[in-house]
């Protein structure tokens, strides 16, 4: 049975990615982007181990219109990513996936006939703090948005929030597309 490292999991958000979305923060990433937003993810020796039809059953409980997955970098533990990633959509649940690999880098990770089955949309691109965080034509300047199926348009993009804040107990996550300041006490951002 497949294990994924995972960072976290946010029940709610309605910054990352259309509509409201549950949302997998993946632990551990080769790519460390210079002044990445997430930098706790990186270490692949954190996090917790979770097997992968456990998440799915925490993630179906949770009324959303999908699930977003971050990290870290999902696609270091491709095989774990890709068999949630089927899974959710298989129960009807939408799939958008941040990496920091490319367009060209992802599609030598994955087959392209995997990626269309698995995800509707994959903002592609490592994180380049010169280009920031502004959103432009649907995109954030510093990715590559590629939709895998006619569930969403560039619009539903430009449409979300920045970021948002939820506070939970007494902890309170910081999170979204395009946060305002780099916060050292943040918890945790969109790639």
């Amino acid at each position: 049975m497949t294990t994924l490292n995972i960072h976290s999991v946010l029940q709610r958000s309605e910054a990352n990615g259309p509509g409201v979305r549950s949302v997998v923060w993946f632990q551990g990433c080769h790519i460390r982007c210079p002044g990445c937003w997430n930098p706790d993810t990186h270490q692949s020796d954190g996090g917790n181990l979770i097997r992968v039809q456990e998440l799915l059953q925490r993630l179906l409980l949770i009324e959303s219109d999908g699930v977003t997955l971050t990290g870290g970098e999902p696609l270091d533990q491709l095989d774990g990513c890709i068999e949630l990633a089927r899974r959710l959509r298989f129960a009807g649940k939408s799939v958008v996936l941040f990496t920091g690999y490319t367009r060209t880098e992802t599609m030598a990770r994955a087959a392209i006939d995997v990626l269309h089955e698995c995800f509707d949309t994959i903002l592609a691109g490592p994180y380049n703090r010169a280009l920031g965080e502004t959103k432009d034509l649907g995109i954030l300047r510093d990715k590559m948005i590629w939709h895998l199926s006619n569930r969403y348009v560039d619009d539903d993009f430009l449409s979300l929030p920045e970021a948002e804040a939820i506070i939970s107990g007494d902890q309170i996550v910081f999170t979204g597309l395009g946060l305002p300041s780099r916060r050292k006490d943040r918890s945790l951002s969109g790639q």
